[in-house]
Formats: C-alpha cells, structure tokens, sequence
C-alpha cells in the first residue's frame, strides 16, 4: 500500500511540475508550492503505560516504540514580504501509518504493536540568502499543530488478541526548524520536527528531507 500511495503521490508531483515550468528565482508576493518528503520517525513509547488482561490476570504494559521512516507530501500558501523573508502557512499528511512493537515479559507474557500516523497544520517563517537571484540557501523555523490517529494491539504468545487493545487520537503543539537550497522555484530541505507528549506514546521527533515546487 505505501508503495501504491507514494508512487500516486510521486506522479501528481511530477504533473504539477511539468504543468508549472519554473523559470523564476524566489521573489516577493504570493506564491504556492508542493512538498514530498521522506521521515524517520522517533517515538520512545513509555513504561506501564496499557494494561493487559488474560484470564483474568492483568498487568502494565509499555507502550511500542517507533523507529520507522515514512513518507510525507505536503502543500504550502505564502508570501514574500520582502525580497529575504517569507511567510507561509502549511498543510502535511503522511503517506502511510509508522509501526512499532515490545514484547512483555511479567505477570502476563504478551506483545504489543501500534500504527501511528500524523497530519498537521504549520506557520512557518523563512529567510532567503541569495532571493531574486537563480539560486539561494534558506532557513527558519515555524510553530503549529500535529494530530496523531494511533492504534495498539496487546496479543499473548498464541497470537490472540488480549483485553487493553485499542483505538486514539491525539492533538500536540509541535515546532520545526529547516535549512534548504532553492534553484529556480526548485528546493531541497531538511526539517526537524518536535512534539510534545504524544498521548501513551512520549515526544515524537521526526527528520524529514523534502524536493519542493514554489509557484509565484
């Protein structure tokens, strides 16, 4: 499936591209764009956070954590304010969801594994160094919000499902700062990402590399 998305993904991306022919250097005004990116996802998980029952005896589990990579594409809305800064606000969602696991050994003798997946809204501030010229370095940061959809499922050694499984949402501030090169309308970047606590599942940190299309 996430090879499915990302090739569809990768095809839109390739269109719109092609469709806009950039010829232009960053400059003021407004401009839109279109990001697809590639994440490692980090999430430590966290001691007796899920309880497990099986025949009637129970126990603390760990949450799993999450050492995945994933893929993300995103849209932006900005405006150069002046020729070196712009500000824009952003829109991302991941391709497909990110797993982990843990296995219990205690009271009860059971494993655990989850799917996570984030989409979230950013406001982003961003200085150019070389803007109106054909190619330029860029840096900054922004402030918004992260959603998460999480899932988990508690199962013993025979592989049946035990009580404490379910279904979350959760909603966290979250911050990131970047650094790109941009040639052309044309841009590659790197971008840290930091949330708060996740519900059951710690901070997430993700490192994303992203190609992007600025249209103005």
């Amino acid at each position: 499936m996430r090879a499915i998305l990302s090739a569809v993904a990768g095809s839109a991306f390739v269109a719109l591209a092609a469709l806009s022919a950039p010829s232009q250097a960053e400059q003021a005004g407004l401009y839109f764009g279109i990001d697809v990116g590639l994440f490692d996802f980090d999430l430590p998980g966290k001691l007796s956070e899920f309880e497990g029952c099986n025949n009637g005896s129970c126990d603390d589990i760990a949450s799993p954590s999450y050492n995945d990579t994933n893929f993300r594409v995103s849209g932006v809305v900005g405006m150069g304010l002046t020729e070196m800064l712009r500000a824009e606000a952003e829109v991302f969602f991941d391709i497909d969801t990110a797993s982990g696991s843990e296995q219990q050994e205690q009271a009860i003798s059971a494993s655990i594994s989850g799917d996570v997946r984030t989409y979230g809204v950013m406001l982003n501030a961003w200085v150019d160094l070389g803007a109106g010229t054909t190619w330029g370095i860029y840096g900054g940061g922004g402030a918004g919000m992260l959603f998460a959809d999480t899932s988990h499922r508690i199962v013993d050694r025979a592989q049946n499902a035990l009580q404490g499984s379910g279904d979350g949402t959760d909603t966290e501030f979250a911050y990131q700062l970047g650094v790109g090169v941009h040639f052309q309308g044309w841009h590659v970047g790197y971008r840290y990402l930091k949330t708060g606590d996740l519900n059951d599942y710690g901070d997430m940190t993700q490192h994303v590399l992203l190609l992007g299309l600025r249209m103005w």
